[in-house]
């Protein structure tokens, strides 16, 4: 059991809370066996006027953990998507955007500027691999670039950060984090090692900034990390409320279930889709898990249980599909 007080914010009225992976990744698809990206995903609207900054590892276990630099394309896929000064008008108004990349130490490939500027995504396409991993050096260098363009900061800015590993020093990590959540500022994490994940301090502070914090287990995932970013709400006046209940393919996100609440998830299916999901606790509570669409209980836990759990759905229809976890461990009062 953890105690209370290491979650402090999660915990009002309970004495512990849960942490719970979630990880989805489609194979064998009969609807898209072609690919896993989700194409079938709206956001409400996309006015600009956003200050934002795209923090990328480059260190030298990318070569090991991104040999294809999924997290380049991601990354130019999410400055495409933000509005240039010749794309602004009416409504919409231009976005700002920097590109820091980060080793041992940070390092700026993209001053503030347009994001239509070719040169932007050139730069990104130009970040290589060598070096440690010193990602709270990016995160206080995007604040910097962040408070350096024009405009109100508070509820319009972000950080996106693109990361295969754990910061060397993980309460500066927290820190950063935390200073960028108190000017207003979103910041989001795609983590490109399935085999491991951030320390519990930098998910909750990635929790309280409303970023969102997912591994791409898959190719696809680093594609659909940016759409999952983008449903959430790149800054806080996009999406204020976030959309941390959606589940990507290719896409392992982590939950909390505070007291005696439970996680639900959910994931929009095709019929005759075949979705594997893997449930692990990462604080070796036990868990229970049932997944349904409308009506139809699709899996259900024989028992509460601390280990993986790993289950197969071949969807009964087209619509949502519902994920409830829960977790008889919490304490109820």
């Amino acid at each position: 059991m953890r105690a209370s007080s290491f979650f402090p914010a999660l915990l009002v009225t309970v004495a512990a809370a849960k942490a719970v992976a979630i990880n989805l990744s489609p194979r064998q698809l009969s609807k898209r066996q072609t690919t896993e990206v989700c194409t079938d995903l709206t956001i409400s609207s996309n006015n600009g006027d956003r200050k934002v900054v795209l923090v990328i590892d480059s260190s030298g276990s990318m070569l090991d953990y991104d040999p294809d630099d999924l997290r380049l394309a991601a990354a130019r896929s999410l400055n495409d998507f933000l509005i240039s000064n010749g794309e602004a008008g009416g409504e919409r108004k231009a976005d700002q955007v920097a590109v820091v990349g980060f080793d041992s130490s940070s390092y700026t490939v993209f001053p503030p500027g347009d994001p239509g500027n070719p040169a932007a995504d050139e730069a990104i396409s130009g970040i290589i691999a060598d070096g440690g991993t010193y990602i709270a050096s990016g995160v206080y260098e995007a604040i910097d670039h962040i408070n350096a363009m024009p405009g109100d900061t508070k509820d319009r800015s972000a950080i996106v950060v693109f990361t295969d590993g754990s910061d060397s020093d993980t309460a500066e990590l927290v820190s950063a984090i935390n200073e960028a959540t108190g000017l207003g500022i979103r910041v989001s994490f795609g983590y490109l090692d399935s085999g491991s994940s951030q320390p519990d301090e930098v998910l909750l502070a990635l929790r309280q900034s409303k970023g969102v914090y997912a591994t791409i287990a898959f190719a696809a995932g680093s594609q659909n990390f940016v759409n999952y970013v983008l449903l959430n709400g790149l800054t806080y006046q996009d999406n204020p409320q976030g959309a941390g209940d959606r589940l990507l393919a290719g896409l392992a996100t982590t939950q909390f279930i505070d007291g005696s609440g439970t996680v639900a998830l959910k994931y929009n299916a095709a019929q005759g889709e075949r979705v594997n999901f893997t449930i692990v606790s990462f604080t070796g509570d036990r868990l229970n898990v049932e997944a349904k669409m409308g009506s139809q209980t699709l899996y259900a836990s024989t028992r509460a249980t601390s280990s993986r759990q790993f289950f197969d759905i071949t969807a009964p229809g087209s619509g949502q599909l519902d994920v409830f976890v829960t977790s008889p461990d919490s304490p109820t009062d």
